[in-house]
């Protein structure tokens, strides 16, 4: 580049001009040293030299410089025998253990599968079903509360529903019921005592319990119990006899084994009170309220065993202490 002098404007100093008339690049002033200690405190936020080459590149077009070649990685280390052989023992050890667990896992689902499959096979359905300690439930009405007559597997049997649904029949007290596999559903049960018989009409008996359970109804009267007198008709077997009634059934139900069969009739006479009517050649025993029975029938079954009953009208045992008796 050629250039030349040429005299500045008003006397200046001669400024240097190249052949195309342009001036040179003014020469940077300098700074003070305040000046240029505040200056390095910007340069710190401007970008790296990097990023200006990068903008120039695109500007003029220039091709992008290649990016540096990564740095080889050095050479590995010799391994010594012993922990190579370690590392590989440690990882068969690995696959082993996570080979057993999907085995197991394999197992145990097989095992399920296998579980569930034979619940519902013929194997397990219910095949067989017994009744214990029932002297007048019929087996077949067991069979049909619990719909067992179609052999349904054992699993789908619910004991609990099975012995609410047996402990609603008439004789039934208590029932339980559970399963004994294979195949056989076992169901026990506690029968009601009888404790009166209640006129049903028309020439018809029905059985009562103490807690006034009517147990069956029949045609002919069971013999050995006493008969409740001047009650209400009862209804169908499993139901309730009338409130009326609990007082001389509360008697009936109590009376023991050695006075029952000497009892023909219970019966309730106002104000509360019950009365027994003996079997001839006996007469009327005044009880009073259903309280205190126990001794009370100990002291009529002494009266009873002691004294001649032979022209015996009233035994009065309302006293305990007390009891009398009139003759006719």
């Amino acid at each position: 580049m050629t250039q030349t002098r040429q005299r500045g404007r008003r006397g200046g100093p001669p400024t240097l001009y190249d052949q195309a008339g342009e001036p040179p690049p003014a020469r940077p002033p300098v700074a003070s040293p305040r000046r240029a200690r505040r200056w390095r405190g910007h340069l710190r936020a401007v970008p790296g030299p990097e990023l200006f080459d990068q903008e120039r590149d695109k500007e003029t077009g220039a091709p992008e410089q290649p990016a540096p070649a990564p740095r080889a990685a050095p050479p590995a280390l010799p391994i010594d025998p012993r922990i190579r052989r370690r590392r590989i023992e440690v990882r068969r050890d690995e696959g082993r253990r996570r080979r057993r667990i999907v085995v197991s896992c394999v197992v145990a689902a097989a095992a399920v599968a296998g579980a569930a499959g034979a619940t519902r096979s013929p194997l397990l359905d219910v095949d067989r079903v017994v009744l214990r300690g029932a002297e007048h439930t019929r087996h077949d009405a067991v069979v049909e509360l619990g719909h067992l007559a179609s052999s349904p597997p054992m699993l789908d049997v619910d004991t609990a529903t099975l012995a609410r649904r047996v402990e609603a029949l008439p004789w039934v007290l208590d029932a339980r019921a559970r399963r004994q596999w294979p195949s056989t559903i076992r169901v026990d049960v506690v029968e009601r005592r009888p404790a009166a018989v209640l006129p049903a009409g028309e020439g018809t008996w029905a059985l009562a319990d103490g807690t006034g359970r009517v147990l069956a109804v029949g045609p002919e009267k069971p013999p050995g119990l006493p008969v409740l007198g001047a009650v209400p008709a009862p209804g169908r077997p499993g139901t309730t006899v009338g409130g009326e009634t609990r007082p001389s059934l509360a008697v009936a139900a109590a009376l023991p084994d050695d006075l029952r069969s000497r009892i023909a009739d219970v019966a309730a006479v106002p104000g509360g009170e019950v009365e027994l009517q003996l079997v001839p050649p006996g007469g009327v025993v005044r009880l009073g309220p259903p309280v205190d029975l126990d001794e009370k029938f100990r002291v009529l079954a002494t009266v009873l065993a002691r004294a001649e009953l032979a022209g015996v009208a009233v035994i009065d045992v309302r006293v305990p202490r007390a009891p009398a008796l009139t003759r006719r």
